[in-house]
């Protein structure tokens, strides 16, 4: 089989272990709701056994906590103040891919960085780049006005299962394209999205992101 064959069928396996991850908790989501829609068993079945047909998160699926290093805290501080870190009002979209709870933040290494300025409305227009992403082994940020609540959904069961940490940024127009000019990505409208076509060179890359819940930190690699 030639190289081309082989990197198709990884491709094409990654996607579908990022669907299977996203399917098996909807359905894990379904049972839960059924289960809290049974009426009150009441006092005669105060004693009665808790079903266990709906798993509990394992330790490996809980999200994950991972706070700046006082190295990072420091060297935070000194790229803001020589203007190599910027403070943007890019929000987290998505309270439940926080790995901080106070403040409520979520932090993330050395991603690639996508910015689409026209909102993402479909899992099927990102799937190739979380592809992409786990492929290389990296974290991703999603960076646009508004995103799907499916694509939502798949960042944080993915994240909770360890496959791939993806940041969904929500910012205006103007805040996607600094962003864009500081981390080097290249903005890509929907069409493009949806047609598939994203060459390498529209990814930049940051450093560091901190997104909070009203502003976000982006540290840009140097130039």
């Amino acid at each position: 089989m030639d190289t081309l064959g082989v990197v198709g069928i990884l491709v094409v396996g990654i996607g579908l272990l990022l669907i299977a991850a996203w399917a098996d908790w909807r359905s894990e989501r379904r049972a839960r709701e059924a289960l809290a829609a049974v009426p009150d068993r009441g006092e005669a079945m105060a004693d009665a056994p808790t079903p266990t047909y709906v798993p509990e998160p394992t330790p490996d699926e809980l999200p994950r906590r991972s706070p700046l290093t006082e190295d990072e805290a420091a060297a935070l501080a000194r790229d803001l103040a020589t203007d190599d870190a910027r403070i943007l009002p890019a929000v987290l979209a998505d309270e439940r891919l926080a790995t901080n709870a106070e403040p409520q933040r979520a932090i993330v290494r050395g991603p690639l960085v996508m910015v689409c300025h026209e909102g993402i409305g479909s899992l099927r227009e990102v799937l190739p780049t979380l592809e992409r992403a786990a492929q290389q082994k990296t974290a991703i940020v999603l960076v646009a006005p508004s995103f799907d609540t499916e694509v939502l959904d798949v960042l944080h069961i993915n994240a909770q299962r360890g496959l791939l940490q993806g940041l969904p940024l929500a910012a205006d127009e103007d805040t996607c394209r600094q962003l864009a000019e500081q981390t080097g990505a290249t903005p890509v409208p929907r069409s493009d999205l949806q047609s598939g076509y994203l060459p390498h060179a529209i990814y930049g890359r940051a450093l560091l992101v901190v997104a909070g819940l009203d502003q976000s930190v982006v540290v840009a690699p140097p130039q």
